[in-house]
């Protein structure tokens, strides 16, 4: 039986061996061009497409994915088989439509980062971590820009704050270096990092650091307000010096919620734990009489701001339902229609061979 000892440092592990079709060879995918993807295998890196005939639109593989092919050739482009089940995926809401962005497969960590300038954001932070938790994912926070920080320890103690205690915070200037040996903990041989953050977050100056050189292209936020351009313009697995897989995305601008109902509940624990005091089951924590998050909200137990983005997040879940619900009511009248007809062309048939 093959071990694929070369394709440890990329995340191989036994577990996909045994889930592994006989005489079939894995890789593991580092960027995504389409119909074509950047594969890593045993002893080669190469572009490899799809087959048409296994894959539909919405099962092609994604970065982070373990796929296998049958036959790697000289000549021609592998073509990718299967992909080997997944230990976790992260995804997002798509931008402005119901449907999955999905972000990459099979992740070790997820190193939430924002600058400590103006890009420092809980309730943005709180959905990266609802993002993180949702997925099965460890959390990191990296705050990073500490070399320009105004009231560095007040930021990291109202980070710390809205954290579960088993989620490590880390403070670095990823421009200078400091604080970034801080991280090599997370970056063993064979662990998979995503990089999540908003544009102008400092992830590809990150990269660039972890990496010794300038792999990615940085450009300067702009001093109103630290927004800063997509300097990455697609997700991409890099293998670091330290030993671990870096993935790299574009800066998330918008962050909306998946599934109804999860997303409050491990980003908001002690909100939930809260609610569990409430004098009606179904409170909305606004005016309900007897609310006990409303309680804690009035002898400043909880915070006004964490409050509101839990309200907020509360009103997307409600959204996603609805939306959802249209959806579905709109496949059921399609496919009411779709057997009516057929329902109407049985009966013709039927009376036309009965009087033909």
């Amino acid at each position: 039986m093959p071990s694929f000892n070369s394709l440890q440092p990329f995340g191989w592990t036994s577990s996909f061996l045994n889930c592994l079709p006989e005489n079939c060879i894995p890789g593991r995918i580092l960027s995504d061009f389409g119909r074509e993807f950047l594969v890593k295998f045993p002893d080669t890196e190469c572009r490899a497409i799809l087959s048409g005939s296994v894959f539909t639109r919405e099962e092609t593989p994604i970065i982070g994915d373990w796929i296998f092919v049958h036959e790697l050739s000289d000549s021609s482009k592998p073509v990718i088989s299967g992909i080997l089940p997944r230990y976790n995926i992260l995804f997002r809401k798509k931008p402005g439509k119901l449907g999955k962005q999905f972000l990459g497969a099979n992740l070790d960590y997820c190193f939430l980062m924002q600058g400590l300038d103006d890009d420092y954001n809980l309730s943005r932070l709180e959905r990266f971590l609802g993002l993180s938790l949702d997925a099965g994912i460890p959390p990191v926070v990296v705050l990073n820009k500490r070399d320009i920080a105004v009231e560095l320890m007040e930021k990291v103690a109202s980070v710390r704050e809205l954290l579960p205690p088993s989620v490590p915070i880390f403070t670095i200037s990823a421009k200078t270096g400091e604080g970034m040996e801080e991280l090599q903990s997370f970056l063993q041989t064979g662990t998979t990092i995503a990089v999540l953050g908003s544009s102008g977050a400092g992830k590809s100056t990150f990269l660039n650091t972890l990496l010794g050189e300038e792999t990615q292209k940085t450009n300067e936020v702009r001093q109103d307000d630290s927004k800063g351009r997509h300097t990455t313009v697609h997700r991409e697995l890099f293998l670091l010096p330290q030993g671990a897989l870096l993935l790299d995305s574009p800066g998330i601008r918008e962050l909306q919620l998946w599934e109804p109902g999860k997303s409050n509940g491990t980003a908001f624990p002690d909100i939930l734990e809260l609610a569990q005091k409430c004098k009606f089951r179904d409170c909305q924590h606004q005016e309900e009489p007897g609310c006990a998050v409303r309680e804690a909200l009035e002898l400043g137990i909880l915070s006004e701001r964490r409050y509101k983005n839990y309200l907020k997040l509360q009103k997307e879940e409600k959204y996603l339902r609805q939306l959802g619900d249209e959806v579905e009511a709109r496949k059921k009248r399609q496919e009411d229609k779709k057997l009516h007809k057929l329902i109407r062309r049985t009966m013709k048939n039927k009376k036309k061979n009965r009087f033909g």
